[in-house]
This record gives structure tokens, sequence and C-alpha cells, in this order.
């Protein structure tokens, strides 16, 4: 991938050669085609091209191919009104089009000639890639080529030599392996689970093969680590264990239980244990009676599978899960891949060290490949008020920590009334928008930014969110320009219990705003666009204030049309109120100062 930086040094040259020559096996120059549908089948074409290769950046908005070069005709630019929300736009259209799914990164780059934007891919950690938009393609030199048949089979050999589970185990056959007892086990997961009915009934050799948990006869690692007998796991992955502890302190282990039991054995009883230790709270409203945990089970059930799909089985360390008095511990060999990090895992592209274990758990409705279990997790503790997980990782080993925390019966509440609100919004509610309600209840206020970083989303995202909690009732922003900030409206604060809070939140934000402007005013007179500037309010904002303070008798107009400005009078906030002399009622003198 190329920088910014590069992109511009490159634009240079644009006068001695033409786009075309400065391409190579990470960069491509092209014109934008016209059209948004044409512009995502473009872009949904290079992006998996350059994802099945070593990744790339694209630039849009240059002609790659003129008789002689020319940077001024080279650089044709974008459309005059493609601006950040058609760039969030166009990185969903291309993240739903692409599977496995790809978020390449996307920034928009103004130069003299026009405005470009640049599309950054890195190299797949789970080629092939395909898209619905375009033909399959892979970076060969300079072009993107159609993928042949035996290019796929070379990309799905890559990827298998690099993963553990998908190793062949070639000295025993599967019937010496597998446990039949697993198979059923395996078969009412999958039922439980909805994997699709015609997996089922197949035959333990056919369903194996379907789940690619067998591939030329030999069973996989992954497959074994599925199904297989105990005392195979403990000769072929010595490294596979697990271990449940209930501990009174920190220090102080009350249970232990646990084993080299195959993974699906070892989430039954797992979830056995911890059932036993989850308290269990009532929530009534009107003839409704909902129970909540205080760990949801979708949170303990993902944890605990992932903890064992993403372990490094060559690390001797066993995968476990602690329960404390206080916290919900599941920690597993091995750290982050990639550059996923606790800051941004919520909405990271997957990326998968052990692929065929999470292929075969995600074809019986396991696990999702498309790193929807993050957002599960985040979710099922979000929605009932509490603390999202916590993420802690080590070059050697990740842990997600699950705080005990009361059942909030005011958030709980707040999600009903937005459901009553809007069905479309009760079916659309996301753990980024739990998030943003979550932030919002905490910290009173926040601007646009701070939002984005709450959320691990980018600013253009996250302004579509909050247009979404607008429409719906539950946030509302207030400011203007730089000054913008948003906060649960005075209905949500309802729900919450909390519309005192609001009322005097409010007040004490035009309080200080009034106090800033009379600072202001006994150094100087100011124009209606300064105590814009001053206050963040739009131009009907401040008409407002500025009238209140006339009202008050604290501030006075001098001069009229353009040389109009307030003056402030000199009284203090307590003797306007007994003697100031307000002006007949009426008299829109705000009008007289200009902006």
């Amino acid at each position: 991938m190329r920088t910014r930086a590069e992109i511009l040094e490159l634009l240079h040259e644009l006068n001695v050669v033409i786009a075309d020559d400065l391409e190579d096996q990470t960069l491509d120059f092209k014109e934008h085609p016209g059209s948004a549908k044409e512009l995502l089948r473009m872009v949904c074409e290079h992006v998996v091209c350059f994802a099945n290769a070593k990744g790339g950046t694209l630039v849009v908005g240059v002609k790659d191919k003129l008789s002689a070069p020319n940077r001024a005709q080279a650089i044709r630019g974008l459309p005059p009104e493609f601006d950040l929300d058609d760039v969030s736009q166009l990185q969903r259209s291309v993240f739903d089009s692409t599977d496995p799914h790809l978020t390449p990164e996307m920034e928009l780059l103004d130069v003299p000639e026009g405005r470009l934007l640049l599309i950054h891919v890195a190299a797949g950690e789970n080629p092939p890639y395909t898209s619905t938009q375009a033909p399959t393609k892979r970076r060969v030199g300079k072009n993107c080529l159609p993928l042949t048949g035996s290019m796929m089979r070379d990309l799905i050999t890559q990827a298998e030599a690099a993963d553990f589970s998908a190793r062949l185990i070639s000295d025993a056959l599967p019937a010496d392996l597998v446990s039949s007892a697993e198979m059923e086990r395996l078969r009412s997961f999958g039922r439980q689970n909805r994997a699709p009915a015609e997996l089922m009934v197949q035959g333990d050799l056919e369903l194996l093969s379907s789940l690619r948990l067998v591939r030329d006869g030999y069973l996989t690692y992954a497959g074994l680590l599925l199904v297989g007998r105990q005392e195979m796991l403990a000769r072929y992955i010595s490294t596979h264990e697990w271990r449940y502890l209930k501990m009174r302190s920190d220090t102080d282990i009350e249970i232990t239980q646990g084993n080299n039991a195959p993974i699906l054995a070892a989430l039954e009883r797992i979830e056995t244990y911890l059932s036993a230790a989850n308290p269990v709270t009532t929530f009534v409203q009107g003839f409704q009676h909902a129970e909540f945990k205080t760990y949801p089970d979708i949170a303990i059930r993902e944890a605990v599978l992932n903890a064992f799909v993403h372990r490094d089985y060559a690390i001797p360390n066993l995968t476990i899960v602690r329960m404390l008095p206080y916290k919900l511990e599941v920690e597993n060999a091995g750290g982050f891949m990639s550059d996923i990090t606790p800051e941004n895992i919520l909405h990271h592209p997957p990326v998968h060290r052990n692929r065929l274990l999470a292929d075969a758990l995600n074809g019986l409705n396991l696990v999702n490949r498309n790193n929807l279990g993050v957002k599960r997790m985040y979710k099922s503790m979000l929605e009932q008020g509490k603390e999202p997980p916590l993420y802690t990782a080590t070059p050697q080993s990740v842990r997600v920590s699950f705080h005990a925390q009361e059942l909030d019966r005011g958030f709980l509440q707040l999600m009903n009334w937005l459901g009553e609100q809007s069905s479309r919004l009760q079916e659309l509610i996301s753990a980024d928008m739990l998030l943003v309600l979550h932030y919002l209840r905490r910290y009173r206020e926040a601007d646009l930014a701070t939002l984005a970083v709450a959320c691990q989303l980018s600013p253009g995202d996250t302004r579509h969110l909050l247009s979404f909690l607008e429409e719906g009732g539950a946030v509302e922003h207030a400011g203007y320009g730089k000054g913008l900030f948003y906060r649960l409206s005075r209905l949500a604060m309802d729900q919450l219990g909390d519309s005192l809070r609001y009322d005097r939140n409010a007040r004490l934000e035009k309080e200080a705003v009034k106090t800033r402007v009379l600072s202001l005013l006994k150094e100087r007179p100011l124009t209606n666009r300064e105590v814009r500037e001053i206050s963040d309010l739009d131009r009907e904002g401040v008409k407002r204030l500025m009238e209140e303070l006339r009202e008050e008798g604290l501030v006075r107009v001098g001069g009229r049309g353009a040389g109009a400005k307030w003056y402030g009078t000199g009284a203090s906030k307590v003797t306007s109120l007994f003697g100031a002399h307000f002006p007949e009622t009426g008299d829109d003198l705000s009008a007289d100062v200009e902006e």
C-alpha cells in the first residue's frame, strides 16, 4: 500500500510520464466511471484483486492512459458533490459485496486539479476473496487478471498450509480417531442452532467431508478438535486442554474442573458449570416478566468458542474460564493476529488463526466467520445497561473479561420505549448505537470525534448512526459548527429517570454561555457573528440569547446596520432583576445588530 505522501510525490511525475507507467503490483490509477453503481463495481473488482495478492492502493480520479504526459489532463477528479458521506457509504457497500468481507481504508485527497479517492487494501488473511459486483481477479504485475481454477487452488493451498487446524492426520484412519458420542453431540449442537437439515441426516464420514473436516480420506486437526477421542487428542494435539476455575478470591480456588475433552464437550460442560454460578434477575413491566442473567448466555458461548477457535495450539498453555465473585474471565493462548487491538476489535475484518475450525463451526451455525461474535458479546451486555466486555492482550495470550453488574432497569425501560417509538429502530439497534447511548448517559454530552472513538467507527459512519438515533428520538444535538455536540433527549432521560438532570444540565449550559458573553462584553462590544463564535449557537440561538440578556438589563444595542454592536450595561445579574430599564415588549433590537 502507498501512503498519502507517496501518492502526492507520484502525482508530481504526471507531467513526465503517464499514470499507466507509474502502476505496479500494488498501485493502480482509474477514472471515476461516472455513476455510483459503476464506481462500486470498479472498486469491488480492484479491492478483491489486491486482497487476493499482496494488497495495494487504488487511486480514483486519475486517467491512466494518455497519448502524452499531462498532469492537468490526467487528474480528472471526482464529482463535485462526492464527500465523506459517500466514502462511508462506499465502504459499507464494499463490505456487503465481498466474501469474506473486506473493509479497505478510504480517504479523500484534495489537489489543485480536483479531489481524489485513495483506497488502501491490505493483503487478505483468508483468500480467495470474491465479490457479487465483479469477476474474481488477482493482481499479477500491474494487471488484475481473472482468478483461474489453478490459481484458486493455489490460494486455498497456501491458506491451509498456514492453518494449523487444516493439517491432515495421515497416519491413522478417521474411524480410529473419531468418537461416536462426539459425532452425536455435533449433530445435537447443529440441530439446536438450525444448521442445514441436509447436513444433519448425513452419515458420519459424509458429514465430516461436507464440513471439510475430512479431506482426501484423512481427518484434519479441526475434525479431531471437534469429534476426536480424548486419547487421540492427547497424542496429536497435546496442547489442547481446558480448565474451569471457580474462585473465592483472586488467590483462593473453590472448584477446578477440566481435561482435554473435544471442543463441543468442553463447551457443554463449561456452560453447565457457569449456569450454577450465574444469578438471574427478573424485570417486570406490566404483565410481562423477563429474566436476565448476570452474564448473558450468548456472551458466554461466543467468548468460550472464540477462545478455542482463535487459540494458538503451538503454545502449551490452557484455555481457561475463570469465575470470580465480581467478574468472569475467558483466556486463550496466543495473542491477537494481524493488527487487531482492543481498540479496533469491534469492527476489524475477520482474521482466523484456525480458519478450517472456524469454517466448520460456522457451518453448524455455532460461530460466525464475519466477526459478528464480538458484536454479539457487546450487544448482549450493553442492552442490559451493563458495560461491554474488556479485552486485554499480550503476545502470548488474549483475555476477555465480563464484570458482574446489576441489571440497569432504567436502561431496559429506555430500550422498550425506543422499540415503541420505532419498530425499525428496535430491529436495527446495534452494539455501536448502544455504545453511544451508554457514553452519553455516563458523560452527559460528547462531540462527533469522541463518539467515533467510543464506538470504534469513522466520523462519517458515526454521523449516520447519530442521525438514525435522532430520528428515533433517543439523541439530540446542540451547538453549532465546531461546537456541535450530542446528548440524550429529554424523553430518553425520562425513561432513565434522569429528567431532572437533563433540565439542570440544560440550564447550566445556558448560564455558562451567558457568563462567557458577559465576561467578554466587559472588555469590548461584540457583533452577532462574534457571539456565534463564542457560544457555538446558530443565528436563531444567538438572537434568543441576546434578547434574554437584553430583557434582563445586562446588554444594550449601540448603533444600527453594519455598525451595530452589543454592549454590556455594567449591571449585575442580581441588580438587573430589580432596577434595570426594560425596553417595550416586542422591540426586536437584536435585529439591528448585523452579522
